[in-house]
């Protein structure tokens, strides 16, 4: 409720400002005749040569030098240079009112029109579940940048922001991934976590003993990451006895399947060799 009404205060003083400061299409003030700075007097932009000319936006106009002599036109005697800002052009208040203007102007249809943005999203595209330092160190970017373009993205639908243990992780949008293949990416993309879902699933039913044998790792590393799997909804746990046996959920040996074809390109065979 608060929100709103600052809005409505604020479209007010820029409706305000609107009526007694002429703005062009760029929201830069003309030099008008009623303004400091302006030309009292003038009827026509001719005769004011080296003064700022009527209706064009001041910073459009050339910077000229100072003429011998003015017209009688010109009494103040002010070039395009050293002209005054008049009392209405407050900074503040034009800032207020531009920002109002931009976030107007971005949508969903125009969100990657902006050259930047549109690296990113692109990006993110190519790669998805990558977190900010990731972005970061692929488009050269600073991440005040980043997440000014990733709150625009998010907010036009563009990408899928998820939290992932802690770390924010960004994927295209429109389908392109359900929930539990977003959570499996990250992990397949690991050097241990992966090898270990391939293992798991080449071998349903193995034990942690097992897989650690198999991939060279110690016991505590696969007892870690196999809680994780769990917790996440990929992996179940069968109780054995004195053994733990371990397998791919049906969700995520589904999206395993499909997160292969649409990231390699190509469909698995019946015959996997486990990793090394």
């Amino acid at each position: 409720m608060t929100r709103g009404v600052f809005l409505v205060i604020a479209l007010l003083i820029v409706a305000s400002i609107s009526v007694f400061m002429p703005i062009n299409a760029s929201g830069v003030p003309f030099a008008s005749p009623g303004m400091r700075g302006g030309l009292p007097g003038c009827t026509t932009p001719v005769q004011c040569n080296g003064c700022c000319k009527e209706n064009v936006p001041m910073q459009d106009q050339a910077p000229v030098r100072a003429p011998a002599s003015y017209p009688a036109c010109c009494p103040e005697r002010s070039a395009c240079a050293s002209a005054a800002p008049s009392l209405l052009t407050n900074p503040l208040l034009n800032t207020l009112r531009l920002r109002l203007q931009g976030f107007r102007r971005i949508s969903s249809t125009n969100a990657l029109d902006h050259p930047e943005r549109r690296a990113v999203y692109e990006l993110i595209t190519r790669n998805p579940g990558i977190d900010l330092t990731g972005i970061a160190q692929n488009s050269g970017m600073n991440v005040h940048t980043l997440r000014y373009h990733l709150d625009i993205l998010s907010s036009c639908g563009k990408i899928i922001v998820m939290k992932d243990w802690g770390i924010f992780r960004y994927y295209e949008n429109h389908g392109a991934y359900t929930e539990i293949e977003r959570k499996i990416i990250p992990y397949i993309r690991s050097p241990v976590a992966g090898p270990i879902l391939e293992i798991i699933r080449n071998n349903p039913g193995c034990t942690q003993t097992a897989v650690s044998e198999k991939i060279g790792i110690t016991g505590p590393t696969v007892r870690w990451y196999m809680k994780r799997f769990e917790l996440d909804g990929i992996v179940v746990a069968t109780r054995e006895g004195r053994c733990t046996r371990h397998g791919l959920t049906r969700d995520a040996l589904s999206a395993m399947f499909h997160l292969e074809v649409l990231l390699t390109g190509h469909e698995p065979g019946l015959e996997r060799s486990s990793p090394g």
